[in-house]
C-alpha cells in the first residue's frame, strides 16, 4: 500500500516537472509563434525571406560559439560536475570574436549582437534545465518571450527589419545575472575540461551538426531560389515549429530525467503517439486557415502540408536522443545529425533546383526520415530501452 502511494506521489512529481517546462514552452513558444506569423503579415515576402537569412547566419555562430553544446551543460549540471562555469567562459570569448567576424563580412551590427544574445540564451536555459530548476526556467522563458515582443515592435518603428533583430538581440540581458551568478559562485576550472574532452568534443561536433541542420538551409535556399522562396519556406517552418512545440517540452523533460537515471518510457510513448495525431491534424486543418490568415503566402500551402508530415519522424529523433545524450553515446547521435544535415542539404540542392519550394519541403521531411531508419537499423534491439 505504502509503495502504491509513493508511486503515486511520485508520478505526480514527474507531471509537475513536466508541467513546468510544458507552461515555458506552450506560452513562450505561443507567444514567439504568434509574434513571428504577426511579423510575416507586416513584412513582404521578400522581407520576411532576407530576415530569416540573417537570423540564419547568427544561428549558426552561434552555435558554433556554444562550445561542447548545450547538452553537454545540462547533462553535467544534472551530474553536478562543476565545468559549466569553464565552458560558459570559452563560448563568451569565441561568442565576441565570432560577432566581430560578422560585423567585418556584413557590416551589421544588430547581427552581431544577436550572436551574443543567441548565446547568452542557450547557456542559461541549458543550465537551468540541467539543474531541474524548472519553475525558474519557466520563470525566465516567458519573461524572455515578453520582453522580445515588446523591444522588437517598438524598435521595428523606429528602425524597421533591423529593429526585430535588435529586439531578439536586447531579450537576452534577462538571463545576465544567471551568468553572473554563476562566475561568482563557481570558480573556473579548464581542468575538468581536460578530463571530459571526449564527450565534450562528440557533443560539441553535435551540437554544431545540429545547428547547421537548423540553419542552413536558409543560407542554401536564398542564393539557390531567391528570398521570395525562402520567405514562403520560413513561413512553412514558422508553422511546423509550433507543431513541435510538445516534442520539445517531452525533450526538455527526459534528457535531465535521463541523465539522472529517471523514467521517462511512458512520457516518450506518450509523445510519440501524440506527434502523428498533430502531424495529421496539421497537414488538413493549416491549409485552410493560411488563405485567411496570411494571403500573401498563399503558396506556402502544399509546402505546408508536406512538412507537417516531418514532426513524426523528428519526434522519434528527439526521443532516441534524449536517451543517447544522457548515456553518453553521443556518437551515434551524432551520426544520426549528420545523415540529416546531409540528406537536407543535398535534397534542397537537387530537389529544390527542379521543384522549387515543393521539392524542399519535400526534402525538409527526407532528413529527418532518414535519421530515424539509421536509428532503427542501428538501435532495433535496444529501441524498447529508449
Amino acid at each position: 500500500m505504502n509503495d502504491d502511494i509513493e508511486d503515486i506521489f511520485r508520478k505526480m512529481k514527474e507531471l509537475k516537472k513536466l508541467f513546468s517546462i510544458g507552461v515555458a514552452n506552450v506560452v513562450g513558444n505561443g507567444i514567439a509563434g504568434v509574434f513571428w506569423l504577426y511579423i510575416a503579415t507586416i513584412l513582404s515576402v521578400e522581407q520576411y525571406g532576407v530576415l530569416n537569412y540573417f537570423f540564419g547566419i547568427a544561428g549558426i555562430i552561434g552555435i558554433i560559439s556554444l562550445i561542447g553544446g548545450p547538452t553537454s551543460i545540462t547533462v553535467f549540471t544534472a551530474k553536478d560536475l562543476k565545468i559549466h562555469t569553464s565552458l560558459f567562459f570559452i563560448s563568451l570569448v569565441t561568442a565576441t570574436i565570432g560577432s566581430m567576424i560578422i560585423f567585418i563580412l556584413f557590416d551589421n551590427f544588430e547581427v552581431s549582437l544577436l550572436v551574443i544574445g543567441y548565446l547568452i540564451i542557450d547557456l542559461c536555459t541549458s543550465f537551468l534545465l540541467g539543474k531541474k530548476a524548472y519553475i525558474n526556467y519557466t520563470k525566465f522563458i516567458l519573461m524572455q518571450k515578453i520582453l522580445m515582443v515588446i523591444l522588437c515592435l517598438s524598435l521595428y518603428n523606429l528602425f524597421n527589419m533591423e529593429g526585430i533583430i535588435l529586439g531578439i538581440a536586447a531579450s537576452s540581458v534577462i538571463f545576465v545575472p544567471i551568468l553572473v551568478k554563476e562566475f561568482i559562485r563557481t570558480r573556473i576550472d579548464f581542468s575538468l575540461i581536460k578530463s571530459n574532452m571526449r564527450y565534450i568534443l562528440n557533443n560539441y561536433t553535435m551540437s554544431i551538426t545540429g545547428g547547421f541542420r537548423g540553419n542552413i538551409d536558409k543560407l542554401v535556399i536564398a542564393p539557390l531560389v531567391g528570398y521570395v522562396v525562402l520567405g514562403h519556406y520560413t513561413l512553412s517552418f514558422q508553422i511546423y515549429a509550433v507543431l513541435m512545440t510538445l516534442s520539445l517540452i517531452a525533450f526538455k523533460y527526459t534528457l535531465p530525467e535521463d541523465a539522472s537515471n529517471g523514467s521517462t518510457l511512458q512520457v516518450k510513448k506518450i509523445t510519440i503517439v501524440l506527434s502523428v495525431i498533430i502531424a495529421i491534424s496539421g497537414s488538413f486543418l493549416l491549409p485552410i486557415l493560411i488563405p485567411i490568415t496570411f494571403p500573401n503566402f498563399t503558396e506556402s500551402i502544399d509546402s505546408i502540408r508536406i512538412m507537417s508530415f516531418a514532426v513524426i519522424p523528428a519526434t522519434i529523433n528527439l526521443m532516441i536522443n534524449s536517451k543517447l545524450l544522457a548515456s553518453k553515446r553521443s556518437g551515434i547521435a551524432l551520426v544520426g545529425l549528420f545523415i540529416s544535415l546531409i540528406s537536407l542539404v543535398a535534397g534542397i540542392i537537387v530537389l529544390g533546383t527542379v521543384f522549387s519550394l515543393m521539392g524542399i519541403a519535400i526534402a525538409f521531411v527526407m532528413s529527418p526520415t532518414l535519421q530515424a531508419i539509421f536509428y532503427q537499423s542501428v538501435l532495433r534491439v535496444k529501441l524498447r530501452n529508449i
